[in-house]
């Protein structure tokens, strides 16, 4: 799985402005000059010109917006997040990103992180599991108001017919010139942006009032203007001429466009006031896909209401007249169709910039315009020019694609059970009260903590009264509110916009089903709201109830899944999810999968509580928890859990292999050894051990080949792999020493007074005279004990070469391999010069006739390499062999600068004593050879420098290599530590109890299938079964015994484990003595006596396994 990183600065810096150096200006063709030199201009993308408006904005990587992100889908995502602000932190949401079992991940300060303060950083890290259109933005007070936005597109990985010619992401925002860090905190606390009259402040002209052509509003801030991509233009109504600002607009560039290509526009609210409506000149839209998720049919309308935070793809097919340029038209739903409120950009056929002529389509009755995602039934007035011309659509008009519907919620057999209602009250203000906004009639606020919430959920809840209960009353109280839902509750929504103003609704990290949603009555005349929705009734204290709808109405319209809903004035808005919504821990932002409930699991791991989906454990059909069948043996019936007594912190890697399509990491603060273990007993495989191999730079375990006969196995394992037991390696250890006695009566053989003395004894035994060329050939000799030591060694080794010979699995390999033929080196000399000795008639042999001798006896010594077997058999002389070859690149850098500085420092010393110790160091070469052994403290003494400057430039060369050298040992050392920390699994512990049955095995399959073995038998702790570790064989394939014959006298237990499913338990327990019985006639057709025994036990192995597991609150992961 691959990974994308990026990294987002965030920083304060002005509009209008050149690199925050000197103020721009834009003429009426829209070119940026200085503000004072009219002749020095700026290309477009190095100011950020906003409406022409100068100002302080708040920016990502000095872009408005921030860059598009781009990603494929299932990539890892990491993003580093930078505060360079000099006085405020931050957080940042992905908005509408699913965060599966990455919480953290999700951006809200203090609840999933804490806020990332000024001059700090903090790392995203998820994975992008849906593609769509997504964004993100800053979830700290008024900052994504001030610019901290950007977009974040999710590509799928293999696109199939493509029907799109490219993409643009436009990025819709209002603008605002005075929105402070004051107002917002003054809305926050009083439902108000400003503390005078709105009614002065309109006069003045200060601020719009704004009113939906229903009579619904928006919150009071002075909006001055709509931005598309970050450009727009300023409209000032209390200027006499020239109202409107000249900045340059965004351009969509499609020149060259082929006849009907087509579009596509990922279009994203990202304001904080306005929903904006969406059209393009002579361009019909085609929706197919909101809030990131794909439509099952799409829409084509003329025009899309997009609510903050929400987001709507449409497709455009080119325009049968590219000669013009095209109005892009972004508007608000002003009543007043205030100019302010209106933001332009071009849609450019062309080659030239002009403006375009292009006019918008004009409604008729005959001929209606068609409004999507409308939160109301009837646009404007009803006229015969206005609301008749208009058709409105609202969401449930749409339907999302059948793989992206939870189809438990919508399958007609599912009655589901509501196990949570919370209800959203949002309160008017009035002349006694302010208004306010409310789960349950609390107010949200966050705890004073040194952590997120997110790490510590529990204690918060407890410190705080208010938490998970109901207030009947419309105090507005505030407090930190949890609701705390089990794991596949149904969480229901009630949600009730009791204010004049409308509301976004967004759930983190997650999507919901939209169950109902209920729109005001309207005055048939003039459009606006009457009263609320008939199927709500709020009190005088603002608690409100409705009339659900019937089943079907539910289940048709649950087919829309969102995560971003707006709330429109007076109507009630039911949604719905199966994960717990408001809970303020790591299930914050549990995911509403594609999957059903059924497909779900409980893991509960020594009394802490996973979930996930069982279609997530059987992508791995071999492993413990992939396979129904391995894993029933651990099921709890009475909990509806698996139950394992494990690692946790293991257990959380190991799970996260199964959701990351196998990407496993041991963590931190635990050894390896453990770790090895715990997805040993999980049966991970070898692909996840591979994948530790290459991390923790384990050096992997050859497959062994065994003969096909008995006696030829047992020959061949004592002989080749002495860690197999205890005789092998006394067999190996006399082997060993054999050898090296060997060599050492070589060695001594070649000594001068041992030579004169044979030379002695057969000159006088045949009286003659020998020269020190020729060997002689005496009875003497062969009565010499080296001689006999040489003998018996040669023996020794003849029989055990002929052994292994005769037992080897594979004779090619056999010859292929180096040992076998270092010791048929280390034979053959000794018969060729015995049997020459022998045969030979003269009293001595002339070594000029028979060099070739020499070359035998030279082979001889090669024999001492084999000595190198025993280096496997010492676990500091492995690790030391490994640090060698991990520092093998360390030594050729050394010697390469050793080299070097020994050339420096000998051409140095060579000019400093030429022609005053000329005989010593002549040349430059002879110098550097001075040089090298004397920076690698050699030192041999036959040439030094005697003048001054020379003996400054060895005593430089000398402290050259001590520093040096000692730099290397303790790099060694400290390599030679931490490979000595990873070199827990030896192969004596694979192969000690080696099974010689007729089966091949792989020896870490063989490993890792005895762990399992020994972990279930550990887990279940039945005292009538005897827990000794025993030595065993499991078939890769079938995870079965396998039965054969033992190294010594071996006690193996088989244990069948019964699974009570509610059958007949006779007939369970009748089929368990057929299967011994079957077990019985496969071992008496074995050569070896085998006693056979059961031993039965009926104790419940659940229940024994959870009896000592406390019972665990209910708030759990996925």
């Amino acid at each position: 799985m691959s990974i994308c990183f990026f990294e987002l600065h965030a920083t304060g810096t002005m509009t209008m402005f050149y690199k925050n150096l000197f103020r721009v200006v834009a003429t009426d063709n829209g070119t940026l000059h200085h503000y004072e030199d009219s002749s020095q201009t700026f290309p477009m993308s190095e100011i950020i010109t906003a409406d022409g408006y100068p100002k302080l904005v708040y920016v990502f990587n000095d872009s408005l917006p921030g860059p598009v992100l781009h990603v494929y889908q299932n990539q890892i995502v990491r993003i580093r997040i930078y505060n360079d602000f000099p006085t405020e932190s931050l957080s940042v949401h992905f908005h509408g990103i699913r965060q599966v079992n990455t919480p953290e991940s999700d951006g809200v300060g203090r609840v999933t992180q804490l806020s990332i303060l000024p001059g700090s950083s903090f790392q995203h890290e998820f994975v992008a599991l849906d593609t769509g259109t997504f964004w993100y933005h800053s979830h700290s007070q008024s900052q994504i108001a001030m610019g901290l936005l950007g977009g974040f597109v999710v590509h799928p990985q293999e696109v199939i017919n493509r029907e799109e010619h490219g993409e643009f992401v436009m990025v819709l925002t209002d603008w605002q010139h005075f929105y402070t860090n004051e107002q917002h905190h003054l809305l926050i606390e009083s439902g108000q942006f400003y503390p005078n009259s709105l009614e002065s402040l309109k006069t003045s002209g200060t601020i719009d009032f704004y009113e939906a052509v229903d009579g619904s509003r928006a919150a009071e801030a002075l909006v001055t203007s709509i931005l598309i991509n970050g450009r727009g233009q300023y409209f000032d109504p209390r200027a006499e001429n020239d109202r409107s600002s000249t900045t340059p607009l965004e351009y969509l560039r499609v020149v060259s466009a082929p006849n009907n290509a087509v579009y596509r526009l990922r279009l994203i609210n990202g304001g904080s006031v306005f929903p904006l409506k969406f059209s393009i000149d002579d361009h019909p839209l085609k929706v197919i896909a909101s809030d990131g998720i794909p439509l099952a049919e799409p829409m084509i309308v003329d025009q899309v209401i997009i609510g903050l935070g929400e987001r709507y793809d449409v497709l455009i097919t080119a325009a049968k007249n590219r000669a013009i340029n095209y109005w892009i038209r972004v508007d608000t739903m002003d009543k007043n169709n205030n100019p302010r409120w209106h933001a332009r950009a071009i849609l450019q056929y062309t080659t030239d910039t002009i403006m375009p002529t292009s006019k918008p389509r004009k409604c008729t009755s005959s001929k209606p315009c068609v409004i999507l995602n409308c939160p109301f039934t009837q646009y404007g007035p009803n006229t015969e020019n206005s609301a008749m011309s208009m058709i409105c659509l609202t969401p449930l008009n749409l339907t999302t694609r059948a793989d992206h519907v939870d189809h438990d919620l919508l399958d007609e057999t599912i009655i589901p059970e509501v196990r949570k209602t919370l209800q959203l009250t949002i309160v008017k203000g009035t002349n006694k009260r302010a208004g306010f906004e409310s789960f349950n009639y609390i107010g949200m606020k966050y705890p004073s903590i040194d952590k997120p919430i997110l790490y510590d959920p529990r204690r918060i809840r407890k410190n705080f009264e208010c938490s998970n209960r109901l207030l009947e009353d419309d105090t507005g109280e505030k407090c930190y509110h949890t609701i705390v839902a089990q794991y596949n509750d149904i969480v229901e929504l009630l949600l009730v916009n009791h204010d004049d103003d409308q509301h976004p609704l967004h759930l983190h990290g997650s999507y919901f089903h939209i169950v109902e949603l209920g729109l005001a009555q309207l005055n048939s005349t003039t459009g606006q709201i009457k009263a609320n929705n008939l199927n709500v009734y709020c009190n005088e204290h603002a608690q409100c109830s409705y009339t659900k709808a019937n089943s079907a109405c539910k289940k048709n319209n649950m087919r829309l899944v969102k995560d971003t809903l707006q709330l429109p004035k007076g109507g009630p808005v039911v949604i719905t999810t199966d994960d717990s919504l408001i809970q303020v821990n790591r299930n914050y932002h549990n995911s509403l999968s594609t999957k059903t409930k059924r497909d779900r699991i409980t893991i509960n791991v020594s009394g802490k509580r996973y979930q996930t989906y069982l279609s997530t454990l059987e992508n791995y059909p071999n492993t413990l928890l992939g396979n129904k069948q391995k894993r029933m043996y651990y099921w709890n019936g009475q909990e509806n859990e698996l139950f394992f007594d494990r690692h946790r912190t293991c257990f959380e890697a190991v799970l996260y292999y199964y959701q990351s399509n196998g990407r496993l990491r041991r963590p931190d603060y635990v050894s390896l050894d453990t770790f090895l273990e715990e997805i040993s007993f999980f049966d991970l495989g070898l692909q996840a051990i591979s994948q530790i191999d290459q991390l923790e730079n384990v050096s992997i375990i050859k497959h062994i080949d065994l003969p096909n006969w008995f006696w030829r196995r047992y020959i061949w394992f004592y002989l080749e792999y002495p860690q197999h037991s205890i005789c092998a390696q006394i067999l190996h250890f006399i082997s060993m020493s054999i050898t090296l006695v060997f060599g050492m009566t070589l060695a001594i053989e070649t000594l001068p007074t041992y030579n004169k003395q044979w030379y002695n004894l057969c000159e006088k035994e045949e009286n003659i005279t020998l020269s020190t060329n020729d060997i002689p050939i005496c009875s003497a000799r062969f009565s010499s004990p080296f001689f006999i030591i040489q003998t018996v060694c040669v023996s020794d080794l003849t029989i055990e070469f002929i052994l292994r010979l005769i037992s080897t699995p594979s004779y090619y390999r056999f010859l292929l391999s180096l040992y076998n033929w270092l010791d048929l080196s280390a034979i053959v000399p000794y018969f060729v010069l015995l049997g020459i000795q022998l045969n030979h008639k003269e009293t001595y042999l002339n070594t000029r006739l028979l060099i070739g001798l020499y070359v035998f006896q030279l082979l001889s010594f090669l024999r001492i390499v084999k000595v190198y077997l025993i280096w496997n058999q010492l676990k500091s002389l492995r690790v030391l062999s490994s640090t060698l070859k991990e520092s093998f690149i360390d030594f050729i850098i050394m010697i390469i600068v050793w080299t070097l500085l020994g050339f420096m420092f000998g051409v140095a010393t060579y000019f400093a004593e030429k022609g005053v110790n000329d005989d010593a160091f002549d040349s430059i070469p002879k110098a550097t050879y001075w040089g090298i052994i004397t920076i690698t403290t050699v030192g041999y003494g036959d040439m030094y420098p005697v003048t001054v400057i020379g003996r400054i430039l060895a005593c430089s060369c000398a402290y050259f290599g001590v520093a040096t050298s000692g730099m290397l040992v303790s790099v060694l050392v400290d390599r030679y530590q931490r490979v000595y920390n990873r070199k827990k699994f030896s192969p004596e512990q694979i192969l000690s109890a080696a099974d010689l049955s007729d089966n091949q095995y792989d020896e870490k399959q063989d490993f890792i299938n005895r762990t399992v073995s020994e972990s279930k038998r550990t887990l279940s702790s039945k005292p009538s079964l005897p827990m000794e570790p025993v030595p065993s064989i499991y078939s890769p394939t079938n995870n079965t015994k396998s039965t054969g014959h033992s190294t010594s006298s071996v006690r193996v237990l088989f244990i069948i484990s019964l699974t009570d499913n509610g059958t007949n338990n006779n007939l369970t327990h009748q089929k368990a003595n057929e299967l011994m019985e079957e077990l019985k006639e496969a071992l008496k057709n074995s050569k070896d006596q085998i006693n056979l025994k059961l031993i039965s036990s009926k104790t419940d192995p659940v229940s024994d396994r959870i009896s000592t597991v406390n019972e665990m609150p209910s708030n759990c992961e996925d």
